[in-house]
């Protein structure tokens, strides 16, 4: 329904992530969900990105619960032409279907299977899940994996992905232990997925204290984090370890810092660098929520011809103003920087703004404007939202995208010149839902 907020695509080692905004496949996509898995510091987002289904021509989803079953189908055609398939076909297939079985409380055992299938080449996934709440606050859950993978001339490749997570969360303390395994052959065509082929073991230590009578503090954390990556194919090591402290005071006030220490395998060579990061929040008033990040240190410029070793300085400036229960602002600003040996490798600066009036608890009105220094983009956003009941709606939404370019004899050249329109798009969308 409305444009993905602008994220840094410059110096990436992994594929950025973007959340789906299709309302289509954006309902009901919980019960997909897979244990051991997530954003943040997972390998593993999720089972079902359908973001990887680019253009599709058709979909059909059922979601629901029968007795202590809870099931999810999706399939859908995504259309290939114009993109370098190795399958050599113009479709694609996506089948997904998911089953978990309630085990009381939200305890539970799943099965999953996902399968694309274009032309004569197919990417078959089977496996299943579990998670166990032993006591009041603590958690352990697991999933594995098997695939199976045809792609054009090669040969059939199989491989197993495995996740153990024990989680630990109380008052007092916050322990959470994962472990991650995905063979080198180990494919899945619908999931988000950052790398394979590694081992990956990480721990988060954070005991929290509650002082009394001391400078108004409410809650004090030392986190403690370490992280480390075994890339069976270079045979080299990623490891993270970081130590930090966080302060919780009155206004929501939130204090942190953390010291972090890196090692970073990147073409045949590990690198070593330190960085540091302060972060703070707070809400002065019911109507203003402030937050902000500062971080600086050693970064490690990824190119397969020319890495190094430089200098990066990031940070973000972020607010949301409500002085009514109608009428709220969002604002972002953030800049990320690298340099090498005191000169400008790069600098990047992305704003977000969204503007949301609501006219009734049915009807609301948002515009949103985005902008990107690198790419040189205007992004611009209306919508319009009537909702019912979840799932009986209709939206009605403009895009529109300026970008900086000028014609010079027989081509474009981007980043120059003057701001010019070159897309436009009107969405409409209607939906009924019908309970049975």
């Amino acid at each position: 329904m409305e444009s993905d907020s602008y994220q840094v695509e410059v110096n990436q080692r992994f594929p950025l992530f973007y959340g789906e905004k299709r309302p289509f496949f954006m309902e009901g996509m919980g019960v997909f969900e897979l244990a051991a898995s997530g954003n943040g510091d997972f390998l593993f987002y999720t089972p079902l990105n359908t973001r990887n289904i680019v253009a599709p021509l058709w979909g059909a989803k059922v979601t629901g619960t029968q007795g202590q079953h809870q099931f999810g189908l999706l399939l859908s055609e995504d259309d290939l032409q114009g993109r370098d398939d190795p399958s050599g076909s113009d479709k694609a297939l996506f089948t997904v279907l998911r089953d978990r079985r309630s085990l009381g409380g939200d305890n539970y055992v799943g099965f999953l299977y996902s399968g694309r299938e274009a032309g004569d080449d197919y990417n078959r996934v089977a496996g299943m899940d579990f998670s166990l709440r032993t006591f009041k606050d603590q958690q352990f859950s697991f999933y594995v994996m098997a695939n199976r993978t045809k792609s054009g001339e090669e040969a059939v490749k199989k491989g197993i992905a495995s996740a153990v997570r024990y989680l630990h969360s109380s008052r007092r303390l916050y322990l959470d232990l994962l472990w991650e395994h995905f063979d080198t052959d180990f494919n899945m065509e619908s999931a988000y997925l950052t790398r394979n082929g590694v081992d990956k073991f990480q721990f988060g230590f954070v005991p929290q204290f509650f002082p009394k009578n001391f400078l108004s503090l409410q809650r004090y954390d030392t986190i403690i984090f370490g992280q480390t990556v075994r890339d069976h194919r270079t045979g080299l090591d990623d490891q993270v370890f970081v130590v930090g402290h966080r302060f919780i005071l009155p206004h929501s006030v939130t204090l942190r810092g953390d010291f972090m220490a890196f090692q970073e395998g990147w073409i045949d060579k590990e690198y070593l660098f330190n960085k540091g990061r302060f972060q703070a929040s707070c809400q002065p008033t019911k109507w203003l929520t402030l937050s902000g990040r500062f971080e600086f240190g050693g970064q490690l410029f990824y190119s397969e011809t020319d890495p190094f070793q430089g200098h990066g300085t990031s940070y973000s400036l972020d607010s949301e103003f409500q002085p009514t229960h109608s009428l709220s602002l969002e604002s972002g600003f953030s800049r990320e920087r690298l340099t090498r040996e005191g000169s400008k490798v790069y600098t990047v600066d992305l704003f977000d703004g969204r503007l949301t009036y609501n006219i009734n608890k049915h009807l609301f009105l948002r515009t949103t404007l985005r902008y990107n220094s690198y790419r040189k983009e205007w992004l611009k956003d209306l919508l319009f939202s009537f909702t019912y009941i979840p799932g009986t709606v209709v939206h009605l939404g403009y895009g529109a995208l300026d970008v900086k370019q000028r014609w010079d004899e027989d081509h474009w050249t981007h980043r120059i010149g003057d701001y010019m329109k070159v897309k436009e798009s009107l969405f409409f969308k209607v939906s009924y839902l019908w309970r049975i």
